[in-house]
């Protein structure tokens, strides 16, 4: 809700429940245990980790309706990519921010950048440009990929401390 009492299409992400909120319901609903399972289940190689688990929400819904730090889109290497999550994306945050992304001249493949959120309800966005994969560069395309989070994260971490004029 917004100050004046209607209801805001922006979804608060302090609102949505955390991965280790829902596994403990499940957890809590379920009889399973490790006796009662059966020899073909899979297990998760990473043991559970409330600590962690807390800190991870898992939503599906438009990106760029989060009322949060920062976002994330996915793009092509001129920043120019036209699908569903950028273009509500890009019709949200106004035209500022095709201006802001000019001037970055683009992103490489692995790379990370940080604009402003402009009039999104997320301050930031964090735009980073994933492999083409291709069996062939099977190798190649998974650095690019851990590149992309590796840098995303850490973009998320110092790149959000800086001050905006």
């Amino acid at each position: 809700m917004d100050p004046l009492g209607a209801p805001s299409q922006f979804v608060d992400v302090d609102t949505l429940p955390s991965w280790g909120s829902l596994c403990e319901d499940e957890l809590s609903s379920s009889v399973a245990t490790a006796d009662t399972l059966q020899e073909d289940t899979v297990r998760s190689p990473f043991l559970y980790n409330k600590d962690v688990n807390g800190k991870v929400v898992l939503w599906k819904g438009d990106v760029a309706l989060l009322n949060c730090t920062a976002i994330v889109n996915t793009s092509n290497e001129s920043l120019t990519d036209k699908n569903p999550v950028s273009e509500s994306i890009f019709m949200l945050a106004g035209p500022d921010l095709k201006e802001d992304l000019q001037k970055l001249k683009g992103c490489r493949t692995g790379e990370a950048k940080l604009t402003k959120g402009f009039n999104l309800a997320a301050r930031f966005i964090i735009h980073t440009v994933g492999p083409k994969y291709k069996s062939r560069y099977r190798t190649a395309a998974e650095s690019s990929l851990y590149s992309c989070y590796r840098n995303v994260l850490q973009l998320a971490k110092y790149g959000l401390l800086i001050s905006w004029t």
